[in-house]
């Protein structure tokens, strides 16, 4: 199925890993402190703190992996798709993108994933959203575990 017209390009790595940080980063503020990125009718914010090379922690989540926080690396597949987060929350009322809620801890979350390619989670506060991480889930066993908890959800409710 090709991309929809809504969905940016991808940004390439050139070969230049501190100008595409920059460029990446840019884009990442632009979209979400320059702008308003609104979902379901509450923006959408991005925490900074803390920061890490001039750089917010959100954004680090989402173009990095791993599972403890001091030592992610970052990851070109989820770097490369830094500006479909927000196209992927505002058009998250289209049929490509699947929609659902889950708890992890006391905090509702809803998740937006794009053609069971890419995974948007945002925190539900009061009167806003909180972007909590973005990733592609090309690993069989992701799907499989989104796969099973969007089921449930949709059948429960």
């Amino acid at each position: 199925m090709p991309d929809p017209d809504w969905l940016p390009d991808l940004i390439i790595f050139d070969g230049d890993w501190h100008q595409y940080i920059e460029d990446i980063h840019n884009r990442f503020v632009e979209d979400f402190s320059r702008s308003h990125v609104m979902y379901n009718g509450c923006r959408v914010t991005a925490p900074r703190d803390p920061e890490t090379d001039g750089k917010g922690k959100t954004f680090w989540h989402c173009v990095s992996e791993g599972h403890n926080e001091d030592e992610r690396v970052p990851e070109l597949n989820r770097c490369s798709r830094i500006a479909w987060i927000r196209s992927i929350i505002e058009n998250s009322h289209h049929e490509q993108v699947e929609v659902w809620t889950n708890k992890r801890g006391n905090q509702k979350r809803h998740l937006l994933w794009f053609l069971e390619e890419f995974l948007v989670v945002l925190g539900e506060g009061k009167g806003y959203f909180v972007l909590i991480t973005a990733y592609l889930t090309d690993k069989d066993h992701s799907k499989r575990k989104f796969r099973k908890e969007r089921d449930a959800y949709n059948q429960n409710g």
